[in-house]
């Protein structure tokens, strides 16, 4: 616009310098005085010279058109360049929308405009089961998606809201005043039920939904951490359930610095190998004597104290640290074990991501170093663990089993408790999980879900344990049953190695197995 602007303001002032110039040749009788002088200069040929100056004179202005045409092009031409340039660099190619870097300039700009009354606040949007529709119809349906999804994101959103795709299926809004949070959660709302709704595309139906984390800015924050609390937030509304938002506050930033802090000192403890041990007693309750121990890992944060094993084993399992936990535990527990009570077996969790071609040969090499007896050992599994692919299971239980290691199914009772599974592959033991055994006298339901089991072991001459018996009913119960062997609060909370070697004195006689002297 200022380029054409400068080039008629030019235009004009060549008309104005010309018309100042006629008048004063007018003036001056310029045009007598030249033909005075080329009258009295006949041999200087001056009429040709004239003839020529005259048919430049009224070919140059249309010269001068053209050229002038052609550099109105070139300005309009470099402007829109510029524009598009300009346009490319703000803006996403598939959607239209502002891009990340945009977005981050435009949230840097509401930060440094805010007042009381205008607080901005940031949305982040994550699709659900958007994978589905790039798996299922390709990314160019996707795409196609993506772009119905931006029409209903800009019809929820007002005048004040700048929307942006950061990338891939994820999208922000900036809502540039909501000091009270009431605009953001209407906006949320709105949001979650437009994006939900089906959608309909050349003959083809996609359902995906949305997850939103919601941040207002707070003194000290900047753009980056606006964004990083909104996807925090996000990531909770996903893990709540999904199709929900949530806000980010306080307590979700306290719980997320404890979180990246365990994660740290959780990736050290493992690196120092200061994973450790503990020991439940498995008891034979004919005769009240441990004939086993189930391996429990414990940790003591050096920040936190002790951390709950649900909580640090579900997290080593999200860090791929599982592995490492698994085999520095039964490294411990298997040179333990050797100088325990040979007739005492180890009974060992495996997570189901260790189910794969290393398993054979790493529980050998551990059996191997420790000089424990395979039989000593006892690989407890879930059904989740094989249930994906039973054949391969068979395979690699088979190896154990053909290693002398015996195998037993853990948590029987929930999850599918198929019996399918318990034909097709080689348990030992089944383990009634302690959800059906604590208060079994009772609970009526759990009474004959538990007493069903025993019946099925029995006829399938599959041995038991029983975990959570926690009271005298429960273990009479079990008793009066035929349940062998169990586990829980009544005889012994899990036990460091030293207090393993004393427990099994005061039950067994004698640690290593043989008469202890009190017993003699």
């Amino acid at each position: 616009m200022r380029n054409t602007i400068g080039t008629y303001n030019i235009e004009i002032l060549v008309c104005i310098v010309a018309v100042v110039a006629y008048f004063f040749a007018a003036e001056a009788e310029a045009f007598e005085a030249f033909f005075e002088f080329s009258r009295s200069h006949e041999d200087w040929d001056l009429d040709e010279m004239i003839l020529i100056y005259t048919i430049g004179a009224a070919v140059l202005p249309f010269l001068l058109i053209r050229a002038n045409k052609r550099l109105r092009q070139a300005i309009s031409a470099a402007s829109d360049a510029e524009k598009s340039a300009q346009h490319a660099a703000r803006h996403d190619t598939l959607t239209g929308l502002y891009n990340r870097r945009y977005f981050y300039q435009l949230l840097n700009e509401a930060i440094q405009d805010v007042t009381r009354e205008d607080v901005p606040a940031v949305f982040l949007l994550d699709l659900d089961r958007f994978k589905a529709v790039n798996d299922l119809r390709g990314h160019e349906s996707g795409d196609l998606v993506l772009q119905e999804i931006t029409k209903r994101i800009q019809r929820c959103c007002g005048k004040g809201c700048h929307i942006s795709r950061l990338g891939g299926d994820e999208f922000a809004i900036l809502l540039s005043d909501d000091p009270h949070f009431k605009t953001s959660t209407s906006l949320a709302r709105r949001l979650l039920r437009e994006i939900g709704e089906p959608i309909h595309i050349n003959g083809w139906t996609a359902t995906v939904g949305s997850s939103i984390g919601i941040c207002h800015w707070r003194e000290g924050e900047n753009p980056h951490s606006i964004v990083r609390h909104a996807d925090q937030a996000m990531y909770k509304a996903k893990a709540e359930g999904r199709g929900r938002y949530a806000f980010f506050d306080k307590n979700l930033g306290d719980e997320l610095q404890r979180q990246a802090l365990l994660e740290a000192e959780l990736r050290t403890a493992v690196s120092q190998m200061d994973i450790e041990p503990f020991f439940q007693p498995i008891i034979n309750i004919d005769d009240g004597q441990v004939c086993g121990l189930e391996v429990l890992s414990r940790w003591t944060s050096p920040t936190l104290g002790p951390v709950q094993p649900d909580v640090f084993i579900q997290l080593a399992e999200d860090m791929g640290l599982i592995g490492s936990i698994t085999w520095q535990s039964m490294r411990k527990a298997l040179k333990l074990a050797s100088e325990w009570d040979d007739t005492v077996f180890i009974a060992f969790n495996l997570s189901p991501r260790l189910f794969d071609d290393e398993l054979l040969q790493n529980i050998q090499w551990q059996l191997a170093e420790s000089g424990l007896a395979p039989s000593r050992l006892e690989i407890e599994i879930t059904e989740s663990a094989v249930i994906g692919n039973i054949e391969e299971a068979k395979k690699s239980l088979d190896a154990l089993k053909d290693l002398g290691v015996r195998i037993s199914l853990d948590d029987f009772g929930t999850g599918f408790s198929s019996l399918a599974t318990l034909s097709k592959l080689p348990f030992d033991k089944i383990k009634i999980d302690k959800s059906f055994v604590t208060g079994v006298d009772d609970t009526p339901q759990n009474a004959k879900i538990v007493s069903a089991i025993l019946a099925l072991a029995q006829s399938m001459e599959i041995s038991v344990t029983a975990e959570g018996i926690e009271t005298d009913a429960d273990l009479d119960f079990l008793s009066v049953r035929d349940c062998r062997q169990g586990q829980g609060y009544l005889f012994a909370k899990a036990l460091d190695p030293q207090s393993v070697s004393n427990f099994l004195e005061q039950t067994n006689g004698s640690s290593t197995g043989k008469p202890s002297l009190k017993a003699v």
